[in-house]
């Protein structure tokens, strides 16, 4: 069975990957090692992927906005890390490569319509920003920090793997139209729904670093680059915020009862500490790392209004 491929949604991954591969490949043969060599092959894909974009986006308008976040974020750290040829202790190609493959993993993110889809995305763009934050040679503040990064990613995978395969059970379905079709339409045990909603919701805002599980954030941004600081913090976050955005608000309307109560107290909890440890900062990493926390709770308010219809 031919099944067609939608190129709106695959296509500027495809050329950030591609250029991720490139990069990788240039630092490998080219005779001197220069940020310039890899960086400009990720530069020339970034923007690509935008030309790409621009040419083929179709109704869905905030698909297209938060694609364009992710590649207009991805572009600035790529030009800043070549304009000020970034640290001698961190190897360009691998860098590049990185970085790309990270951006390539949000791209699919935001346009995920099924929950595997998200996972799998999830993973690719949490797996190369664990490695860009230990990418640093000799610097074990920086491997105790891709730890710390590592186990917060495995530890909310899994309660999101839980959730999911809960919402299938009683689904029976991983589309985002159908699952909420099902919910809509099936008489479901309430228990089992809130459950799995909670867990999928619960795993999500743990990965994402909202409060009460955002203590990995701080540890994980004063290991990092400035950077790398600066991607995680920017378009890493976007694209996961956005995700769970079009997800609540795809799948899971006949939910909002269950799911809307936690967003709420999370969004409001999420601004007041993230704001209060921003205040307690003092050097431009930690201050950065509270203010994405914080950050999070304006984003989250903006799923309140999706309520079923």
């Amino acid at each position: 069975m031919n099944i067609p491929i939608d190129w709106t949604v695959v296509g500027p991954a495809v050329i950030v990957a591609g250029g991720a591969l490139i990069a990788l490949l240039v630092a490998a043969f080219y005779p001197r090692r220069t940020w310039l060599g890899s960086g400009l092959p990720s530069t020339i894909a970034v923007g690509l992927a935008g030309l790409e974009l621009l040419r083929t986006h179709g109704p869905s308008d905030y698909v297209f906005a938060l694609s364009f976040i992710v590649l207009a974020g991805t572009l600035f750290v790529v030009v800043a890390s070549n304009v000020m040829n970034f640290e001698n202790a961190m190897p360009p190609g691998e860098y590049h490569f990185l970085l790309l493959s990270s951006a390539a993993g949000a791209l699919m993110m935001v346009a995920a319509r099924d929950l595997v889809t998200l996972i799998v995305a999830f993973e690719l763009l949490s797996l190369p920003s664990i490695a860009l934050v230990g990418l640093r040679q000799g610097d074990r503040v920086a491997i105790r920090s891709a730890w710390t990064f590592f186990l917060a990613s495995v530890v909310s995978t899994a309660i999101t793997l839980m959730g999911v395969s809960l919402l299938y059970g009683v689904t029976g379905t991983l589309d985002y139209a159908g699952m909420r079709h099902a919910l809509r339409t099936t008489d479901m045990p309430g228990s089992v729904v809130a459950v799995a909603v909670v867990l999928t919701v619960v795993g999500l805002l743990f990965k994402l670093g909202a409060v009460p599980f955002h203590v990995w954030i701080p540890d994980t941004y004063t290991g990092s680059s400035v950077m790398v600081a600066g991607y995680l913090s920017a378009v890493s976050k976007a694209a996961a915020l956005g995700a769970v955005l079009i997800l609540l608000a795809t799948a899971l309307p006949p939910a909002y009862d269950t799911w809307q109560p936690l967003v709420a107290i999370v969004a409001a909890v999420t601004m007041t500490i993230g704001n209060l440890g921003a205040l307690r900062q003092r050097d431009a990493i930690g201050l950065l790392a509270w203010s994405s926390i914080a950050q999070e709770g304006p984003w989250s308010c903006g799923l309140l209004p999706f309520a079923p219809v």
